[in-house]
């Protein structure tokens, strides 16, 4: 797939929310169900994750439709805080996944960490994701309770990754 993967920017937000709900409502819902996804996902994005994804977030676009080639369309995110080397939001556009986008994303990021001097990344994956983690070398079990600010909570899986 030819595509550029590069730093967010606020600009990116709206458009990199949308494939944070895609790709939750088309993963999740499995582990989680409906009602909670639904919650994860309703409403409007947060002007919090726009800051985010503008300090920490990177981007993969492709080119849009043969009518607009011109339009970059985002079709995965991620984020990598390089004090802490946690990495969060890796999502991929449900149209998109199984083509090696997510795991180029996350290479992308243990990259950037690895530059950054860091020893260890870590992240909480979702319970539906957690097999793509340990394909691409994270390991933990340790259950962890995300409390969203939306008001339910979410199992997910505590993991992390030696980088030297």
């Amino acid at each position: 797939m030819n595509g550029i993967l590069r730093r967010a920017n606020k600009a990116d937000a709206s458009q990199a929310f949308i494939v944070r709900n895609l790709a939750i409502l088309s993963q999740c819902i499995d582990c989680y169900g409906v009602d909670n996804m639904t919650k994860w996902t309703e409403g409007k994005m947060p002007e919090a994750y726009a800051d985010k994804l503008s300090y920490d977030g990177y981007v993969y676009v492709v080119d849009g439709p043969s009518s607009l080639p011109e339009q970059q369309l985002i079709i995965a995110t991620g984020m990598l805080n390089v004090s802490s080397g946690f990495i969060d939001a890796l999502f991929v556009h449900p149209e998109y996944m199984n083509l090696g986008i997510g795991k180029l994303m996350l290479a992308h990021l243990e990259r950037i960490a690895k530059t950054s001097g860091l020893l260890f990344i870590a992240l909480e994956s979702t319970l539906n994701a957690a097999a793509f983690y340990r394909k691409c070398g994270f390991v933990g079990n340790d259950i962890s309770v995300y409390h969203s600010p939306r008001g339910f909570e979410l199992d997910c899986i505590v993991m992390k990754k030696q980088l030297v």
